[in-house]
C-alpha cells in the first residue's frame, strides 16, 4: 500500500485536530482535482483543492489551493470535519463545528453570520477553477451558511438517490443524534445550543462559563433530529455513517447506517412516511467504528480506530 497524499506538516496536532476528510468530486477522473478538510497550524478549519493522477493514484502534495477558511478558536476541539459533493447540484457542502469548549460559550452555531457550527455550502467551480470558493446565489443567508445550530456535526453523508443529507451530530453531556436535512431544505436550523436532541439546554442553571447564558428555550422554526438517543456510561459520540445505494445487497436498500465511537454496535435507520424506525444490526464488530465511506458504484465501508476497513455486506440474517 502506498501513500496517495501526504500534508502532514501543514495540519495542526493536538486533541481533536487533523487530516479530517477528503471528498472527490464528480468529474475527478477527468479534472484531476479532490478536496481535504484538515486543521491548519492555528487551528483554523481549512478545505484545500489538491491535484493528483487517477491512473496512478498519486497526489501532488505542493499542488494544495485553500478554497475556504474558517478561523477556529483556540480551542482543540469541536472541528466538524466533513466534506461530500451534493449528487443533485454539485456544490461543496462543509461542517464546522461550533469552536468548541462546553455549551458553545459565544454562541457561534445560532449565529447565522458566523461559519462555525454549521453546513456550509460553496461552490469551487466543475474543474476547481475557484480559489476561494464562491458563495453559491441560492445560499439562504448571502453568506456560506446553508444550514445551522450545531455543535460538532463529525460525520454526514448525502443520500445519493434522493439527495437528502443525514449528519451525525456529537452532543454534550445528555444526548446524541441524528439529523435529517431534504434535498433542498436549506436555512434549517437544528437547534444547539438552545436544544440538545429533543431536550432544552441549561436554559435555566447554565454554567458559569457561558459569556452568552441562555435564558429561555424557544424552540420555534428548530427541526427535530429524527433519531437521539441518551449518554448511558457507554453512548458518547454518534458517528454518521450512509444510506445503502448500492447493487450487490438489494435488501439494504435505502437503510442508513450509523454507530457510536464509543460503542462496538452498527445500528441502522429506516425511514416509513415520515417516522423512522431502529434497529441494532451488529452488537459487536470487534473494533472501534469511528468513520464510514462509500465508493463510486455505493457500496458502504466502515473504518475502526485500529486501523481495520471493514465493507457492508448482508449475510442473509
Amino acid at each position: 500500500m502506498s501513500t496517495f497524499l501526504d500534508i502532514s506538516d501543514k495540519v495542526a496536532g493536538g486533541c481533536e485536530p487533523g487530516l479530517l476528510d477528503l471528498a472527490f468530486p464528480h468529474n475527478y477522473k477527468q479534472a484531476g482535482f479532490f478536496y481535504v478538510q484538515y486543521n491548519a497550524k492555528d487551528f483554523s478549519l481549512t478545505t484545500a483543492r489538491y491535484s493528483a493522477n487517477p491512473t496512478t493514484k498519486t497526489a501532488d502534495s505542493s499542488s494544495g489551493k485553500v478554497v475556504l477558511s474558517v478561523p477556529h478558536p483556540n480551542e482543540c476541539n469541536h472541528n466538524g470535519g466533513w466534506i461530500g459533493f451534493g449528487p443533485k447540484d454539485g456544490y461543496l457542502y462543509v461542517s464546522t463545528g461550533d469552536g468548541g469548549n462546553q455549551g458553545d460559550p459565544n454562541g457561534h452555531a445560532q449565529d447565522k453570520t458566523s461559519l462555525l457550527g454549521k453546513i456550509l455550502r460553496i461552490d469551487v467551480g466543475s474543474n476547481g477553477e475557484n480559489v476561494p470558493a464562491k458563495v453559491p446565489s441560492g445560499n439562504p443567508f448571502g453568506n456560506q451558511v446553508w444550514a445551522y445550530g450545531f455543535r460538532n456535526p463529525w460525520r454526514a453523508s448525502f443520500d445519493r438517490s434522493t439527495g437528502d443529507l443525514l449528519i451525525g451530530d456529537v452532543g454534550q453531556d445528555r444526548v446524541e443524534e441524528v439529523n435529517f436535512a431534504a434535498n433542498g431544505g436549506k436555512g434549517n436550523n437544528f437547534g444547539w445550543r438552545t436544544t440538545e436532541g429533543n431536550e432544552c439546554f441549561n436554559a435555566s442553571n447554565p454554567p458559569s462559563s457561558f459569556n452568552n447564558p441562555l435564558s429561555s428555550c424557544d424552540k420555534t422554526g428548530i427541526i427535530p433530529p429524527v433519531y437521539s438517543y441518551p449518554h448511558n456510561g457507554t453512548s458518547a459520540a454518534v458517528t454518521g455513517g450512509y444510506v445503502y445505494r448500492g447493487k450487490k445487497y438489494p435488501r439494504m436498500t435505502g437503510i442508513y447506517f450509523f454507530t457510536d465511537s464509543s460503542q462496538p454496535n452498527l445500528w441502522s435507520l429506516r425511514k416509513n412516511g415520515s417516522s423512522w424506525s431502529f434497529k441494532t444490526e451488529i452488537s459487536s464488530v470487534g473494533g472501534t467504528l469511528v468513520s464510514f465511506g462509500e465508493d463510486e458504484n455505493g457500496e458502504v465501508y466502515l473504518v475502526s480506530i485500529e486501523g481495520t476497513v471493514y465493507q457492508l455486506t448482508d449475510t442473509g440474517n
